[in-house]
């Protein structure tokens, strides 16, 4: 099963594609998770430089598309499309930064047991979670 996750957003202050998978550690745990699980993942990230790496059996890609960190509502980032596009996934997630950053996303959990992505956590506790899964 192919699976896209893909970022709207990053964060201007960050240097290298590597700072942002350090900052956005929640993507690459939810790529990981689904990767041991079967699914081809790649994750697709709008940066201010173009470029792909391949790490433990995953594609990340960063494209720059010239529209800056935060897509305001006028504007469509038509290359981000274009690449999740040319993949042919038979699922797409999406998030915005602040939850890629938080402490309290969920998404390797969830990941693991329904190949889904939630955006920011819902639960308080792995017991909330799980009670929603069953």
């Amino acid at each position: 099963m192919k699976i896209v996750f893909a970022n709207y957003f990053y964060d201007d202050n960050l240097d290298s594609e590597l700072d942002l998978l350090r900052q956005y550690y929640t993507v690459v745990g939810w790529a990981e998770a689904l990767q041991k699980n079967g699914c081809e993942v790649t994750v697709i990230s709008r940066f201010k430089k173009n470029s792909e790496a391949r790490m433990n059996e995953i594609n990340y890609v960063f494209i720059d598309d010239g529209l800056g960190p935060v897509i305001r509502s006028w504007q469509i980032p038509q290359k981000l499309l274009n690449a999740i596009s040319s993949l042919r996934p038979r699922y797409s997630a999406f998030a915005s930064s602040h939850s890629l950053a938080s402490d309290n996303c969920v998404e390797k959990k969830t990941a693991t047991k329904n190949c889904h992505h939630h955006s920011t956590s819902r639960w308080q506790n792995d017991e909330e979670l799980e009670a929603y899964h069953s």
